[in-house]
């Protein structure tokens, strides 16, 4: 751009105008292992462009359906200053008493557990695996591989992690529902693709991780699938919906997470939140995580209206 403007060398994109979207009330950046300070650090406003750049705020909630009757006005109105309040950390600990429901999914719950074994590739006489007991093994969990305590019912949505047999539309991805759960395969009717509506029978294989962090190879042996009836809350960023039930058997653990959670629903009336208590049964408690220092370069009159 300098052959344009000699000054634009020293310019960040050389002068050209860069448009960034986002929201730091939502999840910052995810850095494995990082600390607080890691991360907000990580932020665009932590950034030596960040000087150079004009912030616009939006003012609405393009979320937030608009109501139709005055009552129906001032009950959205209320929920988005309350859910501002949680982006804000404005309230540490939030209380949603009003929005609390019982979402238990029905029917008797069936567990299977892996196996799961080291690869020995020096022999049987190799003392090396005697470091890591089938027990750690246990509680290695992986995004690419099923959990060793798989738990499912009747009825729910599953998701394949394996291709089976990509005639028959078992791929990986594929969506399926349980109807039948035996003591050593499950039987599920396929949701998606060409093949929608066809009855399966997946068996238990032998899984490997493709790429492991720990200095040891092993294998599991369970059944090649997932929950996905629902999301997590970090893939929810962007999303909309009319209904969102909201399980949260812990607290969230980091920046964000509770306000991107209420702030999918198009209204107050179509969110449900079940709270797990650490004592055992619900609450209708919750903590709230904010790091207040990823704000302090923001503009602070209009914190309020993004």
């Amino acid at each position: 751009m300098t052959s344009l403007d000699p000054e634009r060398a020293s310019l960040p994109f050389g002068g050209i105008t860069i448009v960034f979207g986002g929201d730091f009330w939502k999840i910052l950046p995810m850095i494995p292992k990082a600390s607080r300070a890691q991360v907000v650090s990580a932020s665009l406003n932590s950034s030596n462009i960040w000087d150079h750049c004009q912030v616009f705020l939006l003012e609405k909630n393009m979320c937030l359906s608009s109501g139709k009757t005055e009552q129906e006005k001032h009950e959205i109105a209320e929920f988005s200053k309350w859910v501002l309040d949680v982006g804000n950390g404005i309230l540490p600990n939030v209380h949603p008493a009003d929005i609390i429901s019982d979402l238990e999914v029905p029917g008797k719950e069936h567990s299977y557990f892996s196996q799961d074994s080291l690869v020995d590739s020096e022999g049987d006489n190799n003392d090396f695996g005697s470091a890591f007991p089938i027990e750690y093994l246990n509680s290695i969990n992986m995004p690419c591989l099923p959990k060793h305590h798989l738990k499912i019912k009747e009825g729910c949505v599953i998701m394949l992690m394996r291709n089976l047999n990509q005639i028959m539309g078992l791929c990986n991805g594929t969506r399926m529902i349980v109807k039948r759960c035996l003591p050593n395969s499950v039987v599920c009717d396929i949701l998606t693709g060409s093949q929608v509506g066809k009855t399966h029978i997946i068996p238990r294989i032998e899984m490997e991780p493709s790429d492991t962090q720990w200095p040891f190879e092993f294998k599991i042996v369970q059944f090649p699938v997932q929950l996905c009836y629902a999301m997590m809350i970090n893939k929810s960023r962007g999303q909309s919906f009319h209904k969102v039930g909201l399980y949260l058997p812990r607290s969230v653990f980091t920046h964000g997470q509770l306000y991107v959670a209420v702030s999918r629903v198009t209204s107050p009336s179509g969110l449900h939140i079940l709270i797990d208590s650490d004592c055992g049964g619900y609450t209708n408690v919750t903590a709230n995580v904010i790091f207040e220092e990823v704000f302090y370069n923001l503009p602070s009159k209009d914190n309020q209206n993004r």
